[in-house]
C-alpha cells in the first residue's frame, strides 16, 4: 500500500521536519515550543500566502478557545528563534488587519527526492492575481525591484522558471542525504520529551546516562531517570517529584546519588530500580573522588552557608576544601580536576546571585582563580579527561539571575564555553537562540552531553473574567500592582531593551509602556503614590546598588551612595525605604530615606532574603538562617519583622514565600518545596497578620483553625484581593543532546 513521502521544508539556513517536530539551523537544533512549531508549519506550508489570525488560531488550537495573545506570543518566539528583527523581517511579516505572511522562499523536499512544485506554481498565480495594492505589498517582501505591471508579470514568470530549475538541481544533490537533517553528526538528540530533561550525568564507562526529568536546570521538582546509550529507553527510578539536583553515578555504576533540599541531603537509588535511601545527610552535589575512596560534596553550615568538603565514605577524615565568604554564600557544585589538584566551583553570593565560576586548590589554599567570561554567571562545569580544558555553561545576557517575587529565577540563554587551564582565555563554543545548561563529559573527551532548549516567561493577571496575558513579547516576570490596583508593573526584556527593564500596563485603557527606558534592573519597588521607583542595579564585577527615579522621567535616576551592597527595596507609606544590606558577610534589614540618610537597622537578627512589606508599613517579611548540628541543618524560618523594631513573629518553620495584597486584608503563603499554589489567609486587623500557630507553621494544614483559606493554583506575586492577582507563567522545553567537541 502506497504511503505519502516524508517531507522536509527548507528556507534560508533552516530545515523543518514535521514528522520529527524538529527545526534545525544548519546542523544545530532550534528549540521552539510545540504550538510555536505548529504555527510556523502552517505559515511555511502556505508560504507567500496571507494567513489570517483566525485561520492560525483555528489550525493551531482546533476545537479550543484561546486568546489572540497566545498567537502573538508564538509569533514573537518564532521571530526570535529565526533571527527576525523589527528592522528586518526576513521570515514572518505582519500585514496589519489581515494576518501574517511567510516571506522567505521555501524549498519542499521529500525522501524520494521529489519537489512539490504545484504549490510553487499556485503561489505565483496567487501573487499575480492579487489586486494592485496586494501585489505592491507582496513585491515589497520579495527581492524584486518595482516596475510596471507588465514587467512585473514577465519577471515573475522568469523567476518561477529559475526557481524550479534551481530546485531540480538542488534535489539531485539533496535527495540522498535527507536523514542527515535530523541525525546530524555534531548534535545528536538523546531524549525526546515534550517537557524537559536536565542535569545530565554519565556513568564512568560512558554507557549509561542519568538525568532529572523536570524543568528546573538548577533546583526544582523532578524525578531521576536512567538510559542506556545510545538507543535505550529512559527508565524512571524515583516517583516523588520533590526538588532534586546533581545526580551522579557510583564508581561501580550500580547506584545513582542525587541531592534534595530542605534538608540538604544526598539520597541513592539502584540503577536497576528499587527504593531510594538516604546516603549522606547534610550533603549536596556529591561525587566520588580518589578512585572511589573519598567523597567531595557541599555541606550546609549555619545561615544557609554551603561549603565544599571532602571525607572518606564513612564520613571520617573530613576537611574543608573551599569556604565562600559570607554567611549566605553557597558553593553549589564542585568538580575535581583529573590530576586531583584543582576544584572547579559554582557559587552563589550573599545576595543570592550566581557568580562566575572559580577554580580553587584541592588542598585548600587561598589561590582562587575566576574562569570563564568574568561578567557572566556560571551554572555548571566539567574538566576534559586530560585536565587541559575547563568546560562550563555561562549566561549570555546582562540579567544574571536572582531573587524575584516568585522565588529565585535563573538567567536565560546560557551557552557552553571552554578555557585552557591554567593560562587560557575563555572561548564560546555554542551560539544561537537555544540555551545549553549542564555538562556531562564523555570519558574519551570527544563529546559532552548537555540540556538544550529554550524558556520564556509571561506575566498574567486573573480577575472575575478569568486569566489574561499581560505581556505579549519578550521575557517578563515580577509583576506588582499599583496601590490603587489600576496599573500593573513588571520586568521585561525584548528586542527593544538592554536587559530586564520596568514596564507598566494601565488596566483601564490597556496601554503598555516602559517606565525607565535603558535602565536594566534586578528588582524594583514603586512608591504608594506611584511617583517614584526604587530599583537595584548590579555593577559589572561589583556590588549591587540602589537607585531612585521619578516615574515621570522629569529628572534622571539617582544612585544612593553606600559603602555596602544593598538591594530588595520596598517603599513605606511615608516614602522611606526598607532594604536588605550586606554587612560583614551577613544580611540585615535596614530603613532609610530615599536620599540615603537616616539609615537604621530594623533588627539585629540576620536574614537571608526579604520578600514583602505590609501595605500599612508595620511588617516586613524575610527568611532567617537555620541552625543545627553537623548531621542535620534546617533552612531556618520565614518571619515577620516589625518595621519599628518592636517585635518578630515566626510565620513558617522552613522556607515559605509571604506577601500581602494591596488592601492589606489578605496574606498569601506559598510553600515552594511542596510545589503547591498559593493560599490566601485573612488578616486580623489588630495584628496585621493572619492567625499563626504559636511556634509557626510547617505546612498549610497547620492553619486549619483559620477560616476561610482560599487556594489559588498559581504562585501569586501580587494581588488586589483573592479574586484579582498577578503571576508569571514559564514555558520550558529541554532535551538532552550529545555535542561533538572541536
Amino acid at each position: 500500500m502506497a504511503t505519502d513521502p516524508r517531507v522536509v521544508y527548507e528556507f534560508g539556513p533552516f530545515q523543518m521536519d514535521p514528522d520529527k517536530q524538529i527545526l534545525l539551523r544548519g546542523n544545530i537544533p532550534v528549540a521552539v515550543t510545540p504550538k510555536a512549531f505548529e504555527t510556523l508549519l502552517v505559515l511555511v506550508r502556505r508560504s507567500r500566502d496571507i494567513v489570517s489570525k483566525e485561520e492560525l488560531l483555528k489550525e493551531v488550537w482546533p476545537n479550543s478557545f484561546v486568546e489572540e495573545s497566545n498567537l502573538s506570543q508564538n509569533i514573537f518566539l518564532l521571530r526570535k528563534a529565526l533571527g527576525d528583527t523589527a528592522e528586518n523581517r526576513q521570515y514572518i511579516v505582519t500585514l496589519p488587519g489581515r494576518g501574517y505572511r511567510f516571506a522567505a522562499t521555501v524549498r519542499t523536499v521529500t525522501d524520494q527526492g521529489e519537489a512539490l512544485v504545484a504549490q510553487a506554481r499556485m503561489r505565483t498565480q496567487i501573487v499575480i492575481e492579487e489586486n494592485e495594492a496586494e501585489t505592491d505589498q507582496a513585491l515589497k517582501m520579495l527581492p524584486i525591484p518595482q516596475m510596471p505591471e507588465t514587467g512585473r508579470k514577465f519577471l515573475l514568470s522568469i523567476t518561477v522558471v529559475a526557481v524550479l530549475l534551481a530546485l531540480g538541481a538542488f534535489l539531485l544533490i539533496r535527495s540522498r542525504r535527507l536523514t542527515q537533517i535530523t541525525h546530524d553528526k555534531e548534535w545528536e538528540q538523546l531524549t525526546f520529551f515534550t517537557d524537559s530533561a536536565v542535569y545530565p550525568a554519565l556513568s564512568p564507562d560512558g554507557r549509561m546516562l542519568a538525568f532529572i526529568r523536570g524543568s528546573a536546570s538548577f533546583i526544582g521538582p523532578g524525578d531521576i531517570y536512567v538510559k542506556l546509550l545510545p538507543e535505550g529507553e529512559p527508565v524512571q527510578l524515583t516517583h516523588d517529584s520533590i526538588p532534586k539536583l546533581a545526580p551522579s553515578f557510583s564508581p561501580d555504576s550500580s547506584r545513582i546519588v542525587y541531592s534534595i533540599v530542605e534538608p540538604w541531603d544526598t539520597w541513592e537509588v539502584p540503577v536497576l530500580g528499587g527504593n531510594s535511601h538516604m546516603f549522606v545527610p547534610n550533603a549536596s552535589s556529591l561525587t566520588w573522588i580518589d578512585g572511589g575512596k573519598r567523597l567531595l560534596f557541599s555541606e550546609l553550615r549555619e545561615g544557609l552557608h554551603l561549603v565544599v568538603v571532602t571525607t572518606d565514605e564513612s564520613l571520617g577524615n573530613s576537611r574543608d576544601v573551599y569556604v565562600p565568604s559570607g554567611m549566605r554564600s553557597m558553593a553549589h557544585h564542585s568538580y575535581l580536576s583529573p590530576d586531583g589538584r584543582w576544584v572547579l566551583i559554582v557559587e552563589m553570593d550573599s545576595q543570592g546571585k550566581i557568580l562566575p565560576c572559580r577554580v580553587v586548590p584541592f588542598q585548600g589554599t587561598n589561590d582562587v582563580r575566576v574562569v570563564g567570561p568574568p561578567d557572566r554567571t556560571c551554572l555548571a562545569g566539567a574538566w576534559s579527561p586530560d585536565g587541559k580544558w575547563i568546560y562550563l555553561t555561562a549566561n549570555s545576557g546582562r540579567w544574571t539571575g536572582g531573587l524575584g517575587r516568585a522565588g529565585w529565577q535563573l538567567a536565560p540563554s546560557s551557552h557552553i564555553w571552554r578555557q585552557r587551564f591554567p593560562d587560557g582565555q575563555p572561548e564560546q563554543l555554542t551560539f544561537g537562540p537555544t540555551s545549553q545548561e549542564g555538562i556531562a563529559m564523555a570519558p574519551d573527551g570527544k563529546s559532552l552531553i548537555t540540556s538544550v532548549g529554550s524558556e520564556d516567561s509571561t506575566v498574567w493577571m486573573h480577575d472575575k473574567d478569568g486569566d489574561h496575558q499581560i505581556s505579549s513579547e519578550g521575557n517578563a516576570a515580577s509583576p506588582s500592582f499599583s496601590s490603587d490596583g489600576n496599573s500593573l508593573y513588571f520586568l521585561m526584556s525584548n528586542g527593544q531593551t538592554r536587559g530586564e527593564e520596568l514596564w507598566v500596563k494601565d488596566l483601564n485603557n490597556e496601554k503598555v509602556e516602559r517606565v525607565l527606558p535603558d535602565y536594566p534592573m534586578q528588582d524594583y519597588a514603586v512608591s504608594r503614590n506611584g511617583k517614584e521607583v526604587a530599583f537595584t542595579v548590579t555593577d559589572q564585577g561589583g556590588p549591587s546598588n540602589l537607585w531612585v527615579a521619578p516615574t515621570s522621567r522629569r529628572s534622571p535616576p539617582v544612585r544612593i551612595s553606600s559603602a555596602v551592597a544593598e538591594d530588595l527595596p520596598f517603599f513605606l507609606p511615608d516614602g522611606d525605604l526598607v532594604l536588605r544590606a550586606v554587612e560583614g558577610g551577613s544580611n540585615f534589614l535596614y530603613r532609610m530615606k530615599t536620599d540615603g540618610s537616616a539609615r537604621k537597622k530594623i533588627s539585629p537578627e540576620r536574614i537571608l532574603d526579604s520578600y514583602a512589606i505590609s501595605p500599612d508599613g508595620r511588617w516586613v517579611a524575610a527568611e532567617t538562617p537555620g541552625s543545627g548540628d553537623e548531621e542535620h541543618v534546617t533552612l531556618g524560618a520565614t518571619k515577620a519583622f516589625a518595621v519599628d523594631g518592636t517585635a518578630t513573629v515566626t510565620v513558617c518553620l522552613g522556607y515559605c514565600l509571604l506577601n500581602w495584597d494591596t488592601s492589606g486584608r489578605f496574606v498569601y503563603l506559598n510553600f515552594p518545596e511542596k510545589q503547591e499554589g498559593n493560599y490566601a489567609l485573612p488578616v486580623i486587623r489588630d495584628s496585621g497578620l493572619p492567625m499563626i500557630p504559636p511556634i509557626g507553621a510547617w505546612r498549610i494544614e497547620d492553619f486549619a483553625n483559620q477560616k476561610p483559606i482560599t487556594r489559588i493554583a498559581w504562585r501569586v506575586e501580587s494581588a488586589v484581593n483573592p479574586s484579582v492577582y498577578a503571576y508569571t507563567r514559564q514555558n520550558i522545553r529541554r532535551n538532552l543532546y550529545r555535542i561533538q567537541l572541536p
